[in-house]
């Protein structure tokens, strides 16, 4: 092979190396296509339970991420609900009470807030309407008296949003401790809050199993003690004993989890009638020298 037909093939070699390189990069850095339907014009993926966020200017799943969105879109419903004026909405901060192993803990959530004075009871009432049909549910470990008004607390676990709407009668004076009102008209505050499920406390499948026997037996959480000796995601047994125990008797417990709440199946000594845990699916190897 001459020098010409050399210089050619090494040309061509080198070539056909710059197109194999070009196409690499090119691969490498365009977007990967994600699979499971089409992007909406925000470049999120609806079939996978993405929805655009403008307040923080992305693409979330609502029941993972809330958004300040939801905020303002339910506070322009109550306004539209009510036909009142609120004044702006305004930053404050929302004080909201989560369960944990021990107890309660207190989360400080960056809220906003509308009001409005001297509201009537009737669009009051519309108010709290909206507000429950618009999925939210009531908090029991955020509820308040209401002598001098109404307080509702209120979770909408599938927006990651958390409201209170407060109630009271406008003709309140601090200063009179023989205040009785006059009136049902209410001076309205209503206050919302993303809540970040990475800061709620994760409860254990001990403590779940320990309230549901305590509520069968009337019997404080503190009073039940129990040992799990096997468990699975949705199935778990183990020993109980309620206190105070002076003669260390206890007992057996099977429990399953149906729809996120743990129920007692059965507990007590002896053996129990394999034919009456059919239908709960336990794990052979759970019930060995459990039932008969």
């Amino acid at each position: 092979m001459n020098t010409k037909n050399i210089t050619i093939f090494l040309v061509f070699v080198f070539i056909i190396i710059l197109l194999g390189l070009y196409s690499f990069i090119k691969i490498n850095l365009e977007e990967p296509e994600i699979i499971g339907g089409d992007k909406d014009v925000h470049g999120c993926l609806p079939a996978a339970g993405y929805s655009w966020c403008e307040a923080s200017q992305k693409c979330i799943r609502s029941w993972e991420e809330g958004c300040e969105d939801y905020i303002t879109q339910l506070f322009t419903l109550i306004k539209t609900e009510s036909n009142i004026d609120f004044f702006d909405s305004s930053n404050i901060e929302l004080t909201w009470q989560v369960e944990s192993e021990e107890g309660l803990d207190e989360l400080k959530l960056q809220a906003l807030m509308i009001s409005y004075d001297n509201v009537s009871d009737e669009d009051f009432q519309k108010i709290k309407s909206t507000i429950e049909q618009n999925g939210f549910e009531l908090d029991k470990y955020n509820t308040r008296g209401g002598i001098l008004g109404e307080f509702g607390s209120y979770r909408k676990d599938g927006a990651s949003l958390v409201c209170t709407l407060t109630g009271i009668y406008s003709d309140f004076n601090p200063e009179n401790k023989q205040y009785e009102p006059k009136t049902t008209d209410k001076d309205v505050e209503i206050v919302c809050a993303i809540l970040d499920k990475s800061l709620v406390p994760e409860i254990s499948v001990e403590k779940r199993i320990r309230e549901a026997l305590a509520t069968k037996y009337s019997k404080k959480v503190s009073q039940v003690e129990i040992t799990i000796t096997q468990e699975t995601e949705s199935y778990a047994k183990g020993s109980v004993k309620f206190l105070p125990n002076e003669e260390g008797i206890g007992g057996m417990f099977l429990a399953v989890k149906v729809n996120d709440e743990w129920q007692i199946i059965f507990d007590g000594n002896g053996s129990v009638d394999c034919k009456s845990l059919e239908n709960y699916g336990f794990p052979e190897d759970m019930l060995e020298n459990f039932c008969y």
